[in-house]
């Protein structure tokens, strides 16, 4: 037996609460700098955004106007939280990759100066003397 229209709404408002709740988990992996934790949510997000692109398709007759200004009020917010995280991961990339690019020239620099690594001992050696 399919699913009645109420039924059908009702599941796209509860994958809407599924965004909103993947949001909040994407904002504690980012300031936690969770990777993994943020791969999962990001990928996460994507199926429930398929999930919710069919879901509205399969009800296009079925959604009022005011259902359809609820959803996207909902989905507005949930889209600029979204690109406001977007926005500190970008600059957290950008950082990130600046503090590489200097470590690389202070390495350059102390190797200019302290000549090559060949003509050391390795390490483990200075430790058994």
């Amino acid at each position: 037996m399919p699913p009645s229209a109420d039924e059908q709404l009702h599941a796209i408002g509860q994958t809407v609460g599924g965004l909103e709740q993947l949001c909040n988990e994407l904002e504690v992996a980012l300031r936690a700098r969770d990777w993994p934790r943020m791969g999962v949510a990001i990928a996460d997000s994507r199926r429930v955004m398929h999930e919710l692109e069919n879901a509205m398709a399969d009800t296009t007759g079925l959604r009022t106007a005011e259902f359809d200004r609820t959803i996207y009020a909902r989905l507005q917010r949930v889209f600029s939280v979204r690109d406001e995280q977007m926005k500190r991961l970008s600059q957290l990339h950008d950082e990130v990759a600046e503090n590489l690019r200097s470590l690389s020239r202070w390495k350059g620099y102390a190797r200019s100066i302290g000549g090559s690594d060949q003509t050391r001992p390795p390490r483990i050696l200075n430790d058994l003397r």
